[in-house]
Protein backbone atom coordinates (compact mmCIF):
# COMPACT_ATOMS: atom_id res chain seq x y z
CA UNK A 1 0.00 0.00 0.00
CA UNK A 2 2.60 2.22 1.06
CA UNK A 3 4.22 1.41 -2.35
CA UNK A 4 1.29 1.86 -4.25
CA UNK A 5 1.12 5.72 -2.39
CA UNK A 6 5.03 6.49 -3.26
CA UNK A 7 4.30 5.39 -6.92
CA UNK A 8 1.28 7.50 -7.16
CA UNK A 9 2.96 10.85 -5.41
CA UNK A 10 5.87 9.98 -8.13
CA UNK A 11 3.52 10.51 -11.11
CA UNK A 12 1.68 13.25 -9.78
CA UNK A 13 5.29 15.20 -9.26
CA UNK A 14 6.19 14.19 -12.87
CA UNK A 15 2.81 15.33 -14.15
CA UNK A 16 3.41 18.71 -12.45
CA UNK A 17 7.20 19.38 -13.72
CA UNK A 18 5.94 18.38 -17.12
CA UNK A 19 2.83 20.75 -17.04
CA UNK A 20 5.46 23.65 -15.46
CA UNK A 21 7.47 22.87 -18.58
CA UNK A 22 4.90 23.19 -20.66
CA UNK A 23 3.50 26.53 -19.90
CA UNK A 24 6.95 28.45 -19.23
CA UNK A 25 7.23 28.47 -23.25
CA UNK A 26 3.45 29.40 -23.56
CA UNK A 27 3.81 31.98 -21.20
CA UNK A 28 7.14 33.67 -22.87
CA UNK A 29 5.53 33.58 -26.39
CA UNK A 30 2.42 34.99 -25.09
CA UNK A 31 4.38 37.84 -23.93
CA UNK A 32 6.61 38.10 -26.73
CA UNK A 33 3.17 38.26 -28.64
CA UNK A 34 1.40 41.12 -26.07
CA UNK A 35 5.07 43.31 -26.68
CA UNK A 36 4.99 42.88 -30.56
CA UNK A 37 1.75 43.20 -31.56
CA UNK A 38 0.49 44.91 -28.68
CA UNK A 39 -0.53 48.14 -30.80
CA UNK A 40 -2.25 45.64 -33.60
CA UNK A 41 -4.07 44.51 -30.99
CA UNK A 42 -5.28 47.23 -29.40
CA UNK A 43 -6.21 48.73 -32.40
CA UNK A 44 -8.62 45.14 -33.49
CA UNK A 45 -10.39 45.59 -29.83
CA UNK A 46 -10.75 49.50 -30.71
CA UNK A 47 -12.89 48.06 -34.04
CA UNK A 48 -14.47 45.60 -32.29
CA UNK A 49 -15.40 47.92 -29.69
CA UNK A 50 -16.76 50.17 -31.98
CA UNK A 51 -18.62 48.09 -33.56
CA UNK A 52 -20.79 47.26 -30.78
CA UNK A 53 -21.50 51.38 -30.26
CA UNK A 54 -25.23 52.19 -31.12
CA UNK A 55 -24.91 55.29 -33.07
CA UNK A 56 -27.34 57.98 -33.29
CA UNK A 57 -29.31 58.04 -36.44
CA UNK A 58 -29.80 61.89 -38.35
CA UNK A 59 -32.89 62.64 -36.43
CA UNK A 60 -31.30 62.50 -33.32
CA UNK A 61 -28.16 64.26 -33.65
CA UNK A 62 -29.98 67.01 -35.53
CA UNK A 63 -32.41 67.50 -32.04
CA UNK A 64 -29.31 67.03 -29.98
CA UNK A 65 -27.14 70.00 -31.91
CA UNK A 66 -30.59 71.99 -31.63
CA UNK A 67 -30.62 71.66 -28.17
CA UNK A 68 -26.92 72.56 -27.57
CA UNK A 69 -27.46 75.76 -29.89
CA UNK A 70 -30.28 76.50 -27.80
CA UNK A 71 -29.20 76.18 -24.34
CA UNK A 72 -25.73 77.77 -25.29
CA UNK A 73 -27.94 81.18 -26.39
CA UNK A 74 -30.08 80.88 -22.94
CA UNK A 75 -26.94 80.89 -21.19
CA UNK A 76 -24.94 83.52 -23.31
CA UNK A 77 -28.31 85.82 -23.06
CA UNK A 78 -27.92 85.15 -19.22
CA UNK A 79 -24.66 86.04 -18.15
CA UNK A 80 -24.97 88.82 -20.10
CA UNK A 81 -27.97 90.08 -18.44
CA UNK A 82 -25.98 89.37 -15.26
CA UNK A 83 -22.92 91.32 -16.29
CA UNK A 84 -25.02 94.10 -17.16
CA UNK A 85 -26.61 94.33 -13.79
CA UNK A 86 -23.48 93.68 -12.06
CA UNK A 87 -21.71 96.89 -14.26
CA UNK A 88 -24.58 99.35 -13.34
CA UNK A 89 -23.92 98.00 -9.47
CA UNK A 90 -20.28 98.88 -9.48
CA UNK A 91 -20.89 102.32 -11.11
CA UNK A 92 -24.03 103.15 -8.64
CA UNK A 93 -21.35 101.89 -5.87
CA UNK A 94 -17.98 103.82 -7.46
CA UNK A 95 -20.16 107.01 -7.87
CA UNK A 96 -21.71 107.24 -4.45
CA UNK A 97 -17.71 106.70 -3.29
CA UNK A 98 -16.54 109.68 -5.20
CA UNK A 99 -18.94 111.88 -4.98
CA UNK A 100 -21.29 111.52 -8.03
CA UNK A 101 -18.29 112.10 -10.68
Amino acid sequence: MAKEKAAETKKTAKSKTKEKTKTAPNKKTQAQKKKNGGLMNYLRDVRQELKRVSWPNRKEIYQSTLLVILVVGFFILFVGLVDQILIQIIKLMTASLTGGQ
